[in-house]
């Protein structure tokens, strides 16, 4: 009995295949799960580890003042933090091509002023501009660092 088995033919023929592009968005919605669950965890873990409220990480626009609160930031800009969410969040739903360019304009002052607070987060628990770009770019990682690992905010001295 002669048993030839081509793994590159078997590929070929899998290509393009409902059961193969099952299996990848599958595999691509469990990553995509696990990546939003450890991003919640480390936010909420963060966030009161800076004394704010926790849970709050799992409501869209209060997040952000709770967060941006959390860090130490003055009022004015937890106020405008919050609205800019608000406004990002209500874009998002809302399909209106009036609003999309007032929308762009705010998500623009939004990111901004969300790299502000991810600053002062990172202040607090005593890490620099690298852990900032860390905590904006790959959120899902570096709260996770903050919240889940053994960080503790630090005594600021300014």
């Amino acid at each position: 009995m002669n048993f030839n088995f081509d793994l590159n033919q078997f590929i070929a023929q899998l290509e393009g295949s409902p059961v193969t592009t099952l299996v990848a968005a599958f595999v691509i919605l469990v990553v995509c799960i696990v990546l939003v669950v450890v991003a919640i965890a480390g936010t909420w873990k963060t966030v009161s580890k800076l004394g704010g409220r926790g849970w709050s990480q799992i409501i869209p626009v209060y997040s952000a003042w709770e967060r941006s609160s959390a860090a130490g930031c003055e009022r004015a800009l937890c106020v405008a933090y919050t609205v800019l969410a608000g406004v990002a969040f209500v874009s998002s739903v809302v399909s209106n091509e009036s609003l999309q360019s007032i929308a762009g304009l705010c998500d623009l002052a939004y990111l901004i002023i969300g790299v502000m607070v991810a600053y002062k987060i990172a202040r607090r628990f005593g890490k620099g501009k690298g852990f900032t770009v860390g905590l904006v770019i790959l959120p899902f990682i570096f709260y996770g660092i903050l919240g889940l690992g053994s960080a503790q905010p630090v005594e600021l001295k300014e």
